[in-house]
C-alpha cells in the first residue's frame, strides 16, 4: 500500500476520498475489482485494488530462471484430484 502523497497522478484525477474505520479493511481484503455500493444499494463505482509489488528480491532473471524449470501439473489432473476429494 502505498501513501497517498507518493502517488503519481496525471491530469483530471480526482482528489481522493478517505474512507475510515472498519471500511478501510474492506478495501485493503479486495483483490479483484469490487463494486462499492450506498446504504441503499445503489453502486457508487467500482473499486480497483492497486497492484501487488513484487518483493525486490524477485528479478526479472529470477522469473526467467523459474519459468524455464517448468514443474508443477496438468489443471486437469489438480481439477480431477479435488472432484475425487469432494467425492469423499
Amino acid at each position: 500500500m502505498v501513501p497517498f502523497s507518493q502517488h503519481t497522478f496525471g491530469p483530471g484525477v480526482a482528489r481522493p476520498i478517505t474512507v475510515l474505520g472498519e471500511t478501510s479493511a474492506s478495501f485493503l481484503s479486495a483483490a479483484i475489482p469490487t463494486p462499492v455500493c450506498d446504504e441503499r444499494g445503489m453502486v457508487l463505482g467500482t473499486f480497483v485494488p492497486a497492484p501487488a509489488k513484487t518483493p525486490s528480491w524477485v528479478t526479472p532473471e529470477l522469473l526467467a530462471k523459474r519459468e524455464a524449470e517448468g514443474g508443477g501439473r496438468p489443471l486437469t489432473d489438480i481439477l480431477r484430484d479435488l472432484e475425487a476429494q469432494r467425492a469423499k
